[in-house]
């Protein structure tokens, strides 16, 4: 749909940067002391150029789009990447995370498609909600390990 794809196109970093620092803001005010993101799809690129400019601590990157080896060799902290068959296997990101010096958590999702944690999700399919839930139990405990 081109509508859509010049939607996304329109949510660039920059446009969205203020709101990351707000709810950074507003988390540190409740007393956070490490904040991490997690991008699904498009997501991931904005979550990756958070993590570059330090904003956040580490990143989660799930079926990620719209991001690339430089911004993740530019992380500033630990990083988790989950990508799945639509996506390939994204070892170039990886490479590239692993160059930052900082950990790196990775996942192939050989038997689901992208958005398969998200909204392109079918939960009425057992392989889907299997390895749903699986992410989201790497996700939790790259969070708990990283922040």
């Amino acid at each position: 749909n081109p509508e859509f794809q010049s939607y996304l196109g329109s949510l660039t970093y920059d446009r969205l940067k203020e709101r990351f620092e707000q709810a950074v803001a507003i988390l540190k005010g409740c007393g956070a002391e490490s904040i991490g993101g997690a991008g699904f799809c498009w997501g991931a690129g904005q979550v990756a150029r958070a993590l570059e400019e330090g904003l956040i601590s580490s990143g989660a990157f799930v079926h990620a789009s719209f991001c690339t080896p430089e911004l993740m060799e530019k992380a500033s902290g630990p990083v988790c990447l989950c990508p799945t068959k639509d996506d390939g296997e994204q070892l170039d990101l990886k490479e590239a995370a692993e160059k930052s010096g900082h950990k790196v958590v990775y996942h192939y999702y050989e038997d689901v498609h992208h958005g398969f944690c998200a909204a392109r999700a079918n939960f009425e399919d057992e392989t889907n909600v299997k390895r749903t839930n699986e992410c989201l139990e790497v996700l939790a405990t790259f969070f708990n390990e990283s922040m």
